[in-house]
């Protein structure tokens, strides 16, 4: 069994800037009149490892947008598990690819706010049962865009009537005795130990089926417990990073699809 490590930060940051124009002149490329901001004003999970944030939405100053002729609209990212023996996660513009695994890829669907990169989400599998994802009607269960993907979120977010569904058959898959997280944070969570079955959860989204390892949506959170990092929300419905570690994301914003290669993130690309 192989599960997360705890994630004992879940805010989202925040900044005030002010903004100038600069030229990045690092050998072999530069790229004038690109405009970066500094942070007066930080609030979040900035820490004395990281020093910012860099924006990779749609908005018209992000850092994709604002590269998006000499990358093509095209960046990549490969994320590690917070606790990987690692330094980085890699952050790729421009082409990336992994010609020894098949990738899957779901189109990009343009709705407000574009700052977010949404995507249709039609169902979840835990193991061999599939749940239609919706809000309870015909209607809403093929809505396009109804969930973003986004790597500055940790926890996946789901609407709260479908998590019901999700969570009594992730009960059924289950063989463990049913406990509470002592911090509070996530639920449900179970008696653990290391020959522990925990099913493949597996997102079905249009035109790509996404299967995830326990380490995408389990954390331990002590010794002996695990928890599920997938949790319910009354607002917009998210793919959190952690449900994308060990795979290359990779956007294509001209063609408008994201793309979910498995990839060992600790190795180059």
């Amino acid at each position: 069994m192989e599960t997360a490590p705890s994630p004992e930060e879940m805010l989202l940051s925040r900044s005030s800037p002010s903004v100038q124009p600069t030229l990045l002149a690092y050998s072999p490329v530069s790229f004038p009149n690109l405009v970066f901001g500094c942070g007066h004003k930080n609030g979040g999970t900035f820490d004395d490892v990281g020093s910012g944030i860099i924006g990779l939405g749609g908005g018209p100053l992000s850092l994709v947008k604002q590269l998006s002729k000499s990358i093509h609209g095209k960046f990549s990212y490969c994320l590690q598990a917070p606790d990987s023996a690692a330094k980085s996660s890699k952050l790729i513009f421009g082409t990336a690819t992994d010609s020894n695994v098949v990738s899957t890829s779901t189109p990009l669907v343009d709705r407000d706010p574009s700052t977010y990169y949404h995507v249709t989400l039609e169902a979840i599998s835990v193991g061999d049962k599939k749940l239609a994802y919706g809000r309870g009607s015909a209607s809403s269960a093929t809505e396009e865009g109804n969930i973003i993907i986004d790597s500055g979120t940790t926890l996946t977010f789901l609407e709260s009537e479908f998590y019901n569904s999700l969570e009594s058959a992730l009960e059924e898959a289950i063989e463990a005795k049913r406990v509470s997280d002592p911090k509070g944070l996530l639920s449900p969570c179970f008696e653990a130990d290391k020959d522990m079955d925990l099913p493949i959860i597996t997102f079905h989204f249009s035109g790509a089926d996404v299967k995830l390892q326990p380490w995408n949506t389990f954390a331990q959170v002590q010794d002996h417990m695990v928890c599920f990092t997938i949790v319910p929300s009354n607002d917009i419905a998210i793919f959190g990073n952690l449900s994308q570690m060990d795979f290359l994301v990779s956007y294509d914003l001209e063609e408008r699809s994201v793309s979910f290669t498995p990839t060992d993130c600790t190795k180059n690309h």
